[in-house]
């Protein structure tokens, strides 16, 4: 008969347990250099300079000398790239690992008997003594049949729920600094 406690005994759990656990890891170390070349490549050109993206617009401004009369200019709005967009930026907030063993173990035992016994008997009466014929045959069996049987079930299940996350100090400061890099200035007006 197996013995369950050796079953499991045998079960390999760094490999079941750690092996999602690495994975959790692994997903977020590749994450987080996703972001950084996200970064590196929508925000700055091949010589590390901050992509920029300039908008002309035509707006009003006031006349200085007639404040009834606006006058109407071309303008041009410098906008880094990379303020623009959002940068994808994902941590593991929760990673749940469930395990499911079932070992069932049955023993069974099973045992036939067979008995038969067949009689023939046969008498006759003769004048000077009696003549009597008996006849019997007999047969046994038996069978045995016995065995184990072990069925084994196993389940897992991981749930990894990721969501958006803080950016880092670091990146905040970049953003800061390149938000306050926005200029609008009056265009260049051709004659």
């Amino acid at each position: 008969m197996p013995n369950i406690g050796e079953e499991l005994a045998s079960l390999d759990f760094s490999n079941l347990i750690g092996g999602p656990l690495n994975a959790v890891v692994d997903a977020q170390a590749k994450a987080a250099i996703t972001t950084a070349d996200f970064i590196k490549t929508v925000g700055f050109d091949q010589d590390n300079k901050v992509i920029n993206v300039d908008f002309k617009y035509s707006k009003n401004t006031p006349n200085p000398d007639d404040p009834d009369s606006p006058i109407r200019g071309d303008f041009t709005l410098t906008v880094p790239f990379l303020t623009m967009v959002p940068i994808p930026y994902i941590r593991v907030d929760k990673a749940e690992i469930e395990f499911n063993a079932k070992i069932t173990s049955t023993t069974y035992s099973k045992t036939a008997s067979e008995f038969n016994v067949n009689a023939n008997v046969s008498a006759s009466y003769k004048t000077f003594f009696a003549k009597a014929k008996l006849s019997v045959s007999t047969a046994y069996k038996r069978s045995t049949e016995s065995g184990n049987e072990v069925d084994r079930q196993y389940s897992m299940r991981v749930l990894i729920q990721a969501s958006n996350a803080d950016l880092p100090a670091g990146t905040e400061r970049i953003l800061s600094i390149l938000e306050n890099t926005i200029e609008e200035r009056p265009s260049a007006t051709t004659p």
